[in-house]
């Protein structure tokens, strides 16, 4: 059986320049593309956010942020229709836009 250690057999022999490209050319595989909302899925997600702030119930929020996405809990209490953001629990502001999908 072959017990190859990858790169790390080959640190030894390489550039520092040469690790921080291949570091960067791993960070760029890992972001994925943002998804495209129809109209839809957007009045969805407005109805949810909606409902959350009237009633104190309480959402998931998958959000998409500089190729990554992220995922948040809480209620809503404010939104702001000017800067069309969200404020979840009195201290993360999101915008609306970031939002992906609401359960």
């Amino acid at each position: 059986m072959i017990k190859d250690r990858g790169t790390i057999k080959w640190t030894s022999l390489m550039l520092p320049e040469h690790v921080q490209l291949l570091k960067q050319l791993w960070e760029e595989e890992e972001q994925q593309n943002e998804p495209i909302l129809d109209e839809q899925m957007k009045e969805i997600i407005a109805r949810k956010l909606i409902n959350s702030y009237k009633y104190g119930t309480n959402i998931h929020m998958k959000l998409y942020e500089d190729g990554q996405f992220y995922m948040y809990k809480g209620i809503v209490t404010c939104i702001r229709k000017h800067s069309k953001t969200v404020i979840l629990n009195d201290e993360k502001e999101v915008a609306i836009e970031q939002i992906i999908s609401i359960s």
